[in-house]
């Protein structure tokens, strides 16, 4: 196994072991659920599969496996009973944890294959008829350590409306809604959030150390966790905050840079146009030709910009890492958290500035 993979296997392996404490996935489940709205911790804890410890709840298989598609993992998934349900009824809840490296429209792309999964692998082993009288509903909660700043320390749920579409006022919850699909987006400690955001932002918060994260989860939560489970746990969130910071500073350099190249590449190509044209609404009408494709062409230059920024930010990681660990680049590299396309170059880069700084 490699580096990389162990160090995914243990991150992946830390925010397992904190769905699976009966404590923070009840105030997930309260905080997220219709189904469990007012109900205290302990009354959801009576509807969990819990180990003999009472703390630890028991989780089911993680590995859906798909002739067609090939395999995919889930961090956690769960078998839940609904309250007043009137008989007896299983939500299937799957937690997922989701950290820096991933574009929107692939997350997106990425939580519906899941949830759609969760729904498929219910008909392994049944009949037509019995899938479609003992369908389940599924639950989908997406922990993002990575949000924008914008976004931090809010929730959002995703599920199927109905409406009439002679009547586009009419809405209303769809009767064939069964999967929801809950982003919760990680933010600050200082923030003014309900009680599961407060929660998760001390627990992910890289300002907090690790004593007095642990005190005040004790206090304010009752969660009680490992201190090496804290510590990893406080890296992923440090992983994730850097990342932000220096994702938003690029993409502000690359915007502020992009429009300033293409306004002036924009108005002289436009201008060079417009007087070969030679007549005053050429010279209009190529002017404002030149600098829209002034504007896109730096628009393009912006993001190039962003990449660069990105990819000295992965370098200078690891070259730290390299040298806390005195380990080489390529193995310091596949500790680090950071899309595929990345690597390459960040190592690179991370190769020039280790000769600079020696």
């Amino acid at each position: 196994m490699s580096r990389k993979e162990t160090y995914n296997l243990r991150r992946d392996q830390a925010f397992k072991e904190l769905v699976h404490d009966s404590n923070i996935l009840s105030d997930l489940l309260g905080g997220l659920l219709p189904e469990f709205e007012g109900l205290t911790r302990d009354e959801i804890k009576m509807h969990l599969h819990l180990d003999r410890d009472g703390r630890r709840v028991i989780g089911r298989e993680t590995e859906s496996v798909s002739s067609e598609s090939g395999p995919i993992f889930l961090d956690s998934v769960f078998d839940v009973t609904v309250p007043d349900s009137g008989h007896p009824m299983e939500v299937i809840v799957a937690v997922e944890g989701q950290g820096p490296g991933m574009a929107e429209t692939e997350l997106m792309n990425r939580e519906l294959f899941y949830s759609s999964r969760l729904i498929c692998d219910q008909a392994k082993g049944l009949t037509k008829d019995d899938v479609y009288l003992s369908l389940r509903k599924t639950v989908a909660i997406w922990v993002l350590l990575s949000p924008r700043v914008s976004e931090r320390s809010t929730i959002v749920r995703d599920y199927r409306v109905r409406c009439d579409i002679l009547d586009p006022g009419a809405v209303r919850e769809s009767p064939l809604d069964e999967t929801e699909i809950f982003e919760v987006r990680v933010g600050f400690v200082d923030d003014v959030c309900p009680p599961l955001l407060r929660m998760l932002n001390i627990l992910f918060s890289r300002d907090m150390d690790v004593k007095t994260k642990e005190k005040t989860l004790e206090q304010k939560f009752d969660i009680r966790l490992k201190a090496g489970l804290l510590q990893e746990v406080t890296r992923m969130g440090a992983l994730a905050e850097e990342y932000e910071i220096v994702r938003n500073r690029a993409e502000r350099k690359g915007m502020e840079e992009g429009f300033r190249k293409g306004h002036e590449d924009g108005f002289q190509k436009g201008l060079d146009r417009g007087i070969q044209q030679g007549i005053e609404q050429g010279i209009q009408q190529g002017i404002q030709q030149g600098i829209q494709q002034g504007i896109q062409q730096g628009i393009e230059d912006g993001k190039e910009c962003e990449r660069s920024e990105m990819i000295l930010f992965f370098a200078e990681e690891i070259l730290a890492r390299s040298e806390r660990d005195g380990i080489a680049l390529e193995q310091a590299a596949e500790s680090v958290c950071m899309p595929e396309s990345y690597v390459g170059p960040s190592i690179s880069k991370a190769r020039q500035l280790k000769g600079i700084n020696g």
